[in-house]
């Protein structure tokens, strides 16, 4: 529960954000950054479950 309401904030912020730098180079440097962790918690998570 704690979790999702995290993630719930989370995204909030991130559309709140696109608003403000949507278009700008920090846009992308951003995205890739979350795509990076997204990508690490979700092999780890994998590992640890396997």
């Amino acid at each position: 529960m704690k979790h999702q309401s995290n993630e719930a904030l989370l995204f909030t912020l991130v559309q709140r954000w696109d608003k403000v730098i949507y278009g700008q180079p920090y846009y992308q440097i951003y995205i890739r950054a979350m795509e990076k962790a997204g990508c690490a918690a979700y092999h780890a998570g994998k590992d640890t479950a396997v």
